[in-house]
């Protein structure tokens, strides 16, 4: 992610302005005269430099890993991560449920595929995924459950976001999917984000089922693209 190379990068920048005023200020202020080992005193501080400004790029990477909110601030209009819901307008359609996690530098996907009841048909997970800003290409394995049985597939899928201010995080998307077997057409479908309430509920087992049906119903009323032949 660019933007999060850009934060780490300007850490380590701010971190080598500091380190190089701590060292002044130590060989002004706080070094005996006397004393003083240029050559031994010019190594140690060197290697404190090298030290301080490591710790500081270890702090930037663990904050971003740990604070949502930080990497949502950074991101800004690029903030992709969290739960989306989409529907997939065919003749029995389908809908979508996926998590978008960011993890270093690289975006995970994760899904689950529901039909017009609510039922579970399949889950997949990413395998391999780009995203340049506003568009996520990825390739997935996906686990199809059809009439008891199971079979395991893999297929490409993008998405694209909508545009919103630098500020904010963008709330729909729209996209295709792709599967290696089958009838191999592509799939287009429509999305858009959940709010913290609405995870909170499918994450609860009982709840999930109900849950799942009113985005089902609330997905229905989107406009919907046209499928690609």
């Amino acid at each position: 992610m660019k933007r999060l190379e850009t934060f780490i990068q300007s850490v380590k920048a701010f971190a080598l302005f500091a380190g190089l005023y701590l060292e002044k200020y130590l060989e002004q202020n706080l070094l005996d005269e006397k004393s003083r080992k240029p050559v031994l005193i010019t190594i140690l501080a060197f290697l404190g430099l090298i030290a301080f400004i490591k710790i500081a790029e270890v702090v930037a990477e663990f904050a971003i890993e740990r604070w949502r909110g930080l990497r949502r601030t950074i991101l800004g209009d690029s903030y992709i991560e969290g739960v989306w819901f989409n529907k997939v307008p065919i003749a029995s359609p389908l809908y979508g449920l996926l998590r978008i996690e960011i993890k270093g530098e690289s975006v995970r996907v994760s899904g689950e595929q529901y039909d017009k009841h609510g039922a579970n048909t399949a889950i997949w997970h990413s395998e391999m995924s780009k995203f340049d800003g506003s568009t996520l290409s990825y390739a997935y394995r996906a686990t199809y459950s059809r009439h008891g049985e199971q079979h395991e597939v893999h297929g490409v899928s993008q998405i694209s976001f909508g545009k919103v201010s630098r500020t904010g995080a963008p709330r729909s998307y729209n996209g295709h999917y792709h599967d290696s077997v089958g009838q191999q057409e592509t799939c287009c479908f429509t999305g858009f984000r959940l709010e913290a309430d609405i995870v909170d509920q499918l994450d609860k087992p009982t709840e999930k089922l109900p849950t799942v049906k009113q985005l089902i119903a609330q997905a229905d009323k989107l406009p919907q693209p046209v499928q690609a032949a």
